[in-house]
C-alpha cells in the first residue's frame, strides 16, 4: 500500500499499515493505543464499545463498505467520526455486479467460449438465453434485491423466500417456500450476509 501514488499524501504523518487480522480487543487496544484515526477495509476488525473506550486518542474511523462491524452509538459516545463510503440503507453495487456477471458467464459459457475462441474453433453452442427463465432467491437483502433488477432487465421471473417477504411482495411477482424455489427455480441464487 505504501508503494501507492496516493500514499504520498500521509507524507508528515506517521502511518503504520497492518495487514494481519486481530478480534481480539486487549491486544487491538494495545496495537491501536496511541491511534488519532483508523482506516478500516471490509469489515472483519470490530470497533466495540470496549475497543473505543481503550482508544482515547481516536478521532476519527474511515470505511470504505458497509459498517455493521462499527458500535456506531459508542463512536458518538467517545466523539469519533465515523465516515463510510456506504450508508446502511445502500446496496452493495459491487456484490451485485459480480453475482450477475457470474451467473452470464455460466448461462452464456463465455470461459468456454473464450477458450475456443483462442483456440481458433469458432463453432461453439453460445449458451441458454435468461429471458423468460426464473431467477430464484434465498434471501432477499440488498445484494438480492439489486440482482432482482438485472434479471428483470433480462425478462426473467423472480422467485423468492426471505424473512422479509411481507415487505417486497409488491416489487416481485411470486414467493415461495426455500424448498418450492429450488425446485422451480431455473438459476437459484443464495444472498447471505456474512461477517467475521
Amino acid at each position: 500500500m505504501g508503494g501507492l501514488p496516493s500514499f504520498a499524501r500521509l507524507n508528515g504523518h506517521d502511518v503504520t499499515v497492518w495487514n494481519d487480522h486481530l478480534t481480539d480487543t486487549s491486544l487491538l487496544t494495545e496495537r491501536l493505543a496511541d491511534a488519532e484515526a483508523l482506516v478500516l477495509f471490509g469489515e472483519r476488525t470490530p470497533a466495540t464499545e470496549a475497543l473505543l473506550a481503550g482508544l482515547p486518542n481516536l478521532k476519527l474511523i474511515s470505511q470504505r463498505s458497509g459498517y455493521p462491524h462499527v458500535d456506531v452509538d459508542a463512536c458518538t459516545g467517545h466523539d469519533v467520526l465515523l465516515c463510510s463510503n456506504m450508508h446502511a440503507g445502500g446496496h452493495s453495487v459491487a456484490a451485485a455486479e459480480m453475482t450477475w456477471a457470474l451467473l452470464l458467464a455460466c448461462v452464456r459459457q463465455i470461459t468456454a467460449q473464450n477458450a475456443s475462441l483462442k483456440a481458433g474453433d469458432r463453432q461453439m453452442d453460445v449458451g441458454q438465453t435468461l429471458a423468460g427463465r426464473a431467477l430464484g432467491h434465498y434471501g432477499f437483502g440488498r445484494i438480492a434485491r439489486a440482482v432482482a433488477g438485472y434479471a428483470r432487465a433480462f425478462g426473467m421471473k423472480i422467485i423468492w423466500w426471505g424473512p422479509g417477504m411481507g415487505r417486497h411482495a409488491q416489487r416481485l411477482t411470486e414467493k415461495l417456500s426455500p424448498r418450492a424455489g429450488a425446485r422451480s427455480s431455473a438459476k437459484p441464487t443464495l444472498s447471505v450476509f456474512m461477517s467475521a
